[in-house]
């Protein structure tokens, strides 16, 4: 009896392996279509989060990241201490808006929030500490936190 439900239960793995494989398949060739449409959707695609802010700061270098409130109303930009009286709004939103290809910044209320470092100080550090800090005995994951500004280990 415990055959026959082995062997049921490796025919449904299988049949879900294949549907996943179809519709893997379908939807790569769908996004392949649309990328090729909007060059933009591609080249974003192509780069992790991180990179997607560096972009936004070399348009705005005052720029320190960005996240969206909990209920998704109000998206919070981090700037520089001392630059927030100075930054125009429209500037932060249209290189956001640039980099992500869409009106990710005019969906809701925008909020410049004062922050220690910009992300390209963030990253910087960041890039040449995580070779070092990888190798440290019990660090098992390192982020660039643009929320809160700083490195977490």
């Amino acid at each position: 009896m415990a055959l026959i439900n082995l062997r049921a239960w490796w025919v449904f793995a299988g049949l879900l392996a294949i549907m996943a494989a179809v519709l893997l398949g379908v939807s790569a060739v769908a996004g392949s279509n649309s990328a090729k449409d909007d060059p933009e959707v591609a080249d974003a695609a192509l780069k992790t989060h991180d990179e997607l802010l560096i972009k936004i700061a070399e348009e705005v270098p005052d720029f320190a990241g960005m996240y969206m409130s909990p209920d998704g109303g109000t998206l919070y930009v981090n700037v520089l201490e001392g630059s927030e009286s100075t930054l125009q709004k429209e500037d932060v939103k249209d290189a956001i808006n640039e980099t992500f290809g869409m009106d990710a910044a005019t969906r809701g209320y925008v909020t410049l929030v004062p922050k220690a470092y910009t992300i390209s100080q963030l990253h910087g550090w960041y890039v040449r500490a995580l070779p070092v800090l990888m190798t440290e005995e019990g660090v098992v994951m390192t982020d660039l936190d643009e929320k809160d500004s700083l490195i977490r280990v």
